[in-house]
């Protein structure tokens, strides 16, 4: 497991600039709007109506699934065309 991470962690190391810019800013959205999908999950019926809260948690779940793949594919798409065109050129 200890490799796995390793080798995981050199991967995204080599990765060019704008992947890792792309990565860098969109994580962090995307670990927040799951977080408040907990939030509402765990909190539902406390401080507000339970329907709206489950609801908005649900909202938030399939949010968070269009937030992976509107910021982290197109990264890894761009990362793909980098070496590509890095195999090509030598």
């Amino acid at each position: 497991m200890k490799k796995l991470i390793k080798d995981f962690t050199s991967a995204v190391k080599g990765f060019n600039t704008y992947s890792k810019y792309f990565i860098r800013c969109g994580v962090p959205l995307i670990l927040g709007v799951y977080l408040s999908a907990a939030y509402c999950f765990i909190t539902a019926g406390k401080f507000s109506a339970y329907d709206a809260t489950v609801r908005l948690g649900f909202e938030l779940l399939a949010c968070g699934k269009e937030l992976i793949g509107a910021i982290m594919l197109p990264a890894l798409f761009l990362e793909i065309l980098f070496l590509a065109e890095k195999i090509d050129g030598n």
